[in-house]
Parts: structure tokens; sequence; C-alpha cells
């Protein structure tokens, strides 16, 4: 057969016989180039029987092809390697692509469960894969969410609007009464008078929530804050009761003057309520770095327990279970206030103080 032709690691002549090999264990490897095999030997000492060292070689032969024995694994890692970083470059765009609509359905969903039912997710939404399809139903939702409320809310608004005449009659009637009833059953009179006019409250009430809620509330225009928060102070707040407050004399905010005024008063309200009995009242009202004027009202009263704080803004809820007037009033106080902040683009939260006291923070547009 025709010598083979070595590519690599040519081994050394083998040594005398009474000599040891100087490289013992040394691999070669040998390719023929004119038949379909491979030669791999390693060299190897070996001592005859009379004690003489020679050299041996242990010869493996494999067949070339498909049941090649002896192969070179770089082609091989430069295959993985490129299939790797194809892999990458075609899954990269789709994943970042899939995270980014993804998000968007969790924000959208998240202003949603808030409470904005106004919001929409934007997108590729004419797509027929299962991203696109679950963001048209969460604008369907949304969509079917806000017409419910709004609808709940004119009819709220509607009823109030009708009970107010019955009750504007009943008041006059009672006034009437008082004047020709004698002097001891007067007292039963004043008692019905009371809860006629509690229920006067009530209803003026909830025309101004949903009217705020509705956002059917005249145009924003800038107002000058001090005189406003002066008067709400001066009709809420008793002489006797310490408030101070801290506020620039030029500070304007965006917003409808007849609602902030109003969402101020219901806060003040709480405060007189909750805790006028307990320590001055604060107002502090600044100026904030991103065009912002925030206002925060605190009392030192005892607040509320935490786990009721994410819905104290939420209409006719109450931490206290009691739903008389001495105890809370009707639960529309500080759902008034969110609607009316919000109709003039701002937001309002709500939380304790360390070691005690409440704080509800208003933030408008500058």
């Amino acid at each position: 057969p025709p010598r083979p032709r070595r590519e690599a690691n040519r081994p050394t002549p083998p040594p005398g016989p009474e000599t040891e090999p100087t490289d013992p264990f040394k691999l070669f490897i040998v390719t023929d180039t004119q038949t379909p095999a491979q030669w791999a030997g390693i060299k190897i000492p070996a001592r005859h029987p009379n004690g003489d060292l020679s050299p041996c070689y242990l010869i493996i032969r494999s067949e070339r092809g498909n049941n090649q024995l002896f192969f070179s694994a770089r082609p091989w890692i430069i295959g993985l390697i490129f299939a790797v970083l194809a892999s990458i470059a075609f899954w990269i765009p789709l994943v970042v692509n899939i995270e980014r609509r993804l998000k968007s359905l969790s924000t959208a969903t998240d202003r949603i469960a808030a409470g904005e039912l106004g919001t929409r997710i934007d997108g590729p939404l004419s797509e027929k894969d299962e991203i696109a399809l679950l963001g048209r139903s969460v604008n369907r939702m949304a969509t079917r969410l806000e017409q419910n409320v709004s609808g709940q809310k004119r009819f709220l608004g509607d009823i109030a609007h009708e009970l107010a005449s019955p009750i504007a009659r009943m008041q006059a009637a009672l006034a009437l009464l008082e004047r020709n009833v004698a002097q001891p059953g007067r007292h039963h009179l004043e008692k019905l008078d009371n809860q006629v006019q509690h229920m006067g409250q009530l209803i003026n009430e909830l025309l101004l929530f949903s009217k705020a809620s509705l956002k059917e509330s005249p145009k924003q225009q800038r107002v000058l804050l001090p005189p406003l928060l002066q008067r709400a102070m001066g009709s809420e707040l008793p002489a006797s009761l310490e408030c101070t407050l801290s506020i620039a004399s030029e500070l304007y905010v965006t917003a409808v003057p007849s609602l902030l005024e109003r969402a101020i008063a219901n806060i003040l309200r709480n405060c007189v309520r909750y805790a006028g009995s307990t320590g001055r009242i604060k107002i502090i009202a600044q100026a904030e770095a991103n065009q912002t004027v925030s206002i925060a009202i605190s009392d030192e009263g005892p607040g509320v327990p935490e786990e009721a704080l994410p819905r104290l803004f939420d209409a006719f809820y109450r931490p206290s279970q009691a739903r008389d007037a001495e105890s809370g009033g009707t639960g529309l106080g500080l759902a008034i206030v969110k609607s009316c902040v919000e109709s003039s683009n701002g937001s309002v939260t709500a939380r304790n103080l360390s070691p005690r006291g409440f704080e509800v923070r208003l933030v408008l547009e500058a």
C-alpha cells in the first residue's frame, strides 16, 4: 500500500536497544490523502525479557467518512458559536418587542385599576397575535367600564337633583310648623329638621361628586393660591383652633377655583372633625421643581389604619363601620376631594405621620 503522508507530530526515530525513549507517550495522528483512513499512534517504552529497553508504537487505524474516529472539534465549536450568535440576533428583537408590549399592557391595566378608565392601550393592535388580541380585549373592557361608571354617576346625579326639590320643600314646611307648634312639642320638630338638613347636605354632596367626577366643570384658569386658602380656612376653621399657613404671596396654580376651594374645605373639615381637639393644623404650599405646586394639609390627630389608606378616596368608604354624622358623615368628603382635584388635572394622596398625625397632599400644575 502507498505510504501515508503524516500531517502532524511525526514520530522520532526509535532509540537504541539499551536507551530510554527520549519522548515517551507522545501521541501523533497521520492522515492518508490517497485512502480514506486515519492513523493514530502513541510511542511507549517496552522492556524485553532480557531486560533491554526498546520503543514500541501502539497504532490505531480508522476509516474516514461517517465512521471517522479521529476528528477536529474546532469546526463544531465554530458552528456552535455561530448558531448561538444567530439565535441571539434573531430572538433579542423579538423578546424586546414582546417585553415592550407586555409592559404597555401592564401599565395600562394598572392605570385602569387606579380609576383612570379613559386609559387605552397604544401600539399595533391590528396584528393577529395573542398580545394584540389581549390589548383589544383590555381596551373593550376599559370602554365598557367607563360607560358603566359614567352612567352610574349620571344616574346618581340625576337622583340627587330630583331629591333636592322635595328636601327644600320639607325644610320650608318644617320652618312653618315650628311657628305654630307649642313649646313642649317643638323639640321633636327640631330633631326632624336636623335630619332633613342632613339629607339636604348629603344631596348636595352627591350632586357635587357626580358633577366633579363627570368632569363637567368650568374651564381651568390661573388661580392665586393664598386668597383661596384664606377663604377656605375662614369658612371651615373655628376661631379657637390654631392653624399655621406657610405659602409664598405670589403662588399660582392652574385649576378650577370653585372645585379647588371645595376640595381644600373638605380636607379642613375632616381635620376639624377628627383632630380639632388634639392640636393645630398646618398648611404648607410650595412650588416644586417639576413645574407643579404641592399643598400639604396636616393635623395632629390619630390618623387612620394603614390598610385603609388605599381606599380613603373611594366613594362611601370610611374606616369606621359606623355611618352616623358624629363618626364621620357620609363617606363622600375625600371622594369629592379626589374628583375636584382630578378635574383640575391634579393628584391627591394621603399618609400617616410619625409619631402622630395625618396628611393630605394635593399636587397641581403651576
